[in-house]
């Protein structure tokens, strides 16, 4: 399946018109592979694959080398995928959490969004 990525007003028009958007959280290509077969609108990656790959017992081990990896297994599925805060705030979340970051990113991603 070989479907158009989904753009920030893609994303805008599919809320205002609350047509249901459906996401997956994913760290590596098979279940990538499977959520497009699904039919799956989104995907994330973030540090909780600590826990769900890695078996730690929190998030704070994760590197940002582990996430960049996990990335770019999913990328090469053609989903649209989420490693930017901005396109979370776009879609129109009031709130975002950041866990076990370290400061000098948190400063920037909370210097770059409108929402805390």
């Amino acid at each position: 399946m070989n479907r158009r990525t989904l753009t920030r007003l893609d994303l805008q028009k599919m809320k205002e018109s609350e047509e249901p958007v459906v996401w997956l959280t994913a760290y590596d290509f098979p279940t990538a592979q499977f959520a497009e077969e699904a039919g799956m609108n989104m995907l994330l990656v973030g540090d909780s694959l600590g826990m769900c790959v890695y078996g730690y017992s929190e998030t704070v081990p994760v590197t940002m080398y582990q996430c960049i990896w996990h990335c770019d297994a999913v990328r090469r599925i053609r989903l649209s995928l989420v490693a930017d805060a901005r396109a979370i705030q776009a879609t129109g979340a009031f709130a975002l959490l950041v866990e076990a970051v370290p400061p000098e990113v948190c400063k920037i991603i909370r210097d770059e969004l409108t929402i805390h």
